[in-house]
């Protein structure tokens, strides 16, 4: 071992790895938890398995080259010396000649899965649009048996590569944070698996073109019917598409590249970006992965802001790594430093659902890093130019409306209504096809909303934000697919009693309001479940396997266009009645009794609780939410809001 200056150092590599297992949780080794020992300078060092396999790999390959390796090179035991190491990664990584990214040993897959990389990677642009058209004329997977993928290359849908590349993205290494920054700032990366190798851009490339072709997601859910196991979202390609996104930050020329997105969550559009605009969006870009110590999820981030601010000749982020410091606190400073930098209350829009929490001790309104949050309604747009809400009319007050008091966010603020219904969870209605909750809710309902809109097309803007990524409102031709999404569930869920043996007829009875909705719908949108009962009768035989293979593949076509944007919006969401008949979307551990408060510097609404401890003026956040005609401030009236000042702990 040799210490060299980052001003003068010979040619070097860098290793990126995991310390652990390497092939994925589902792969239990005890082996992988023992250390080896390694002699170095004549010393004995201790290191895990899968580095250890690492260095009896790359030996063969780099024999007497030197190799910067992080559990070797930073004495793990000093919080000091890790605290200026992580400081330096940007530098490290970044001026490392090549990357070597070790992903654990091969296994009898590996062969055919790298060819089945390199295939992906060299498709053109006219195979990957021809590849991407086929998956969507077909629609779902389980309707793709016939996919062959003519004159592309690639092998037929239930070729037994493609589960070999699930499993292989599978491995530890596309879900750890690290990986991203060790990437992002690579000039030049090369994959090792046991004894293959092959250009890292080459995976990049082909994750992509899984991406691109709905091939990644389609993936995802063929795994989840061969293995019956819920692969988490955005499984296949995710890695690649957060690492393509970083890459073209951290080696852009162009000053003005992303300053859409830079100037994004601030209150002022003409803002002049500087580092802490990137935090955000690297905390949506990067959310999902997982740490070992939760502090990561902010330090690993910090190397990628350090290179982009100086591209970009912007101010540097005044956060560094201090692993002295507990993840309450590392979470508090960074939301602390957002919201007093962008002046308004969007971020608190990354707040993820208490059920999917995991960090302890922190006040409610700073986001748990560690958990995937939900997408912020003000993310889902495209273009994200021109915000599409503005509930507090923050765009319009010159009044700054919170302020940070130690742990306590004090903000003004005014009482909408009270959570009375809530409908089911997105869960339910997806997995199950349950809307008995969610049809109670809509019947208390007159059939004529607040805004003049037929109560069934509230209900269907509603359950999506009224938005798509390209519009808002979402466009009324979305009725029809919203129709078709919701024969879909129900038949789904027929469909299983069917073949359960179970009895249909009395399941129908215990969810009966769905049925009087249906027959009360003047919009003729809404199916109950003796409507699907008598298509799916009329255009197959439910009794036997398949029978309504035609019928559902119909449906799936139609539902597709409100199905992925509800699955975006809506995910960790359920949608709720207030006391006065306001309709929305909000968290999916909302409860009745809660209520909805309009914020003086935040463009969406939100949930609070009111805190057992605490003040009268004191709650809990408990997360973002939609209001159905309430977006715009229509409740604040003309003029100056009047706001009261709360406190959230």
């Amino acid at each position: 071992m040799e210490t060299f200056s980052l001003d003068e150092y010979p040619l070097y590599s860098a290793l990126s790895y995991t310390w652990g297992n390497p092939l994925g949780q589902d792969s239990f080794n005890a082996a992988y938890s023992e250390r080896f020992k390694i002699y170095i300078n004549s010393k004995n060092y201790e290191v895990t398995k899968n580095l250890h396999d690492a260095l009896l790999q790359l030996q063969l390959s780099y024999a007497g080259r030197y190799i910067w390796i992080d559990a070797i090179c930073i004495w793990q035991a000093d919080v000091e010396e890790r605290n200026s190491q992580v400081g330096l990664m940007d530098e490290i990584y970044g001026k490392a000649a090549k990357v070597l990214i070790w992903l654990g040993d091969s296994d009898a897959e590996t062969a055919s899965v790298t060819r089945l990389i390199s295939l992906l990677a060299s498709l053109s642009e006219e195979t990957i649009q021809q590849v991407e058209k086929q998956v969507r004329d077909v629609g779902i997977s389980s309707d793709k048996e016939g996919l062959t993928y003519e004159d592309t290359g690639l092998p037929s849908y239930w070729a037994p590569e493609w589960l070999s590349l699930v499993s292989f993205f599978r491995r530890t290494y596309f879900h750890r944070v690290w990986v991203l920054q060790e990437n992002a700032l690579a000039k030049e990366a090369q994959v090792y698996c046991g004894d293959i190798s092959f250009p890292a851009q080459d995976l990049w490339d082909a994750s992509i073109a899984l991406v691109r072709t709905d091939l990644g997601g389609d993936l995802r859910e063929m795994d989840r019917n061969v293995n019956a196991i819920r692969v988490e979202k955005g499984f296949v390609g995710m890695t690649a598409s957060a690492i393509y996104f970083l890459q073209l930050m951290c080696h852009a020329n162009s000053r003005s590249m992303f300053l859409d997105q830079f100037s994004f969550f601030h209150r002022t559009r003409d803002h002049s970006p500087d580092a802490v605009d990137l935090l955000p969006i690297l905390l949506l870009v990067t959310r999902g992965f997982k740490a070992t110590n939760p502090r990561d999820h902010i330090f690993s981030l910090l190397g990628i802001i350090t290179k982009v601010a100086k591209i970009k000749g912007l101010k540097s982020l005044p956060i560094y790594a201090d692993y002295t410091k507990t993840t309450p606190e590392v979470f508090c400073q960074v939301t602390k430093l957002i919201l007093e930098s962008t002046g308004w209350l969007a971020f608190l829009a990354f707040v993820p659902d208490r059920s999917m929490q995991s960090i302890s001790n922190m006040p409610t309104w700073v986001p748990d890093f560690t958990a995937r949050a939900q997408t912020p309604m003000m993310w889902v747009a495209e273009s994200k130019e021109v915000p599409r809400f503005d509930a507090g009319k923050v765009f319009h007050s010159a009044i700054s409306g919170f302020e940070v008091d130690g742990n306590q966010l004090r903000l003004q603020a005014q009482q909408l209504d009270v959570v009375s219904d809530l409908g089911e969870t997105t869960s339910q209605i997806s997995d199950h096809g349950v809307f008995e909750d969610l049809a109670k809710l809509m019947l208390k309902c007159p059939p004529e909303y607040r805004t003049g809109q037929d109560r069934i097309e509230v209900l269907w803007r509603t359950l999506i934000s009224d938005q798509t990524p390209l519009d808002y409102p979402a466009p009324g031709n979305l009725a029809q697919s919203f129709s078709a999404w919701v024969k879909f569930s129900l038949m789904k869920a027929l469909n299983s009693l069917i073949m359960q043996g179970e009895d249909v007829g009395a399941y129908i009875g215990a969810r009966i309001s769905i049925e009087f909705l249906a027959q009360a719908d003047q919009t003729q949108i809404l199916s109950g479940y003796q409507q699907v009962i008598n298509e799916v009768t009329e255009n197959g035989d439910p009794t036997v396997d398949d029978g309504t293979a035609a019928y559902r593949l119909m449906l799936q076509r139609r539902m597709l266009p409100y199905a992925m944007v509800y699955s975006k919006v809506a995910a960790g969401r359920r949608m709720f009645r207030t006391e006065s008949g306001w309709l929305g979307l909000g968290p999916e551990s909302l409860e009745v009794g809660d209520s909805v408060w309009i914020l003086a510097a935040a463009p969406t609404p939100y949930a609070l609780r009111k805190a057992v401890d605490g003040p009268a003026d004191a709650y809990e956040l408990v997360g973002e939410a939609y209001v159905h005609g309430a977006m715009h401030g229509e409740p604040l009236g003309a003029g100056e809001p009047q706001w009261d000042w709360i406190m959230l702990q």
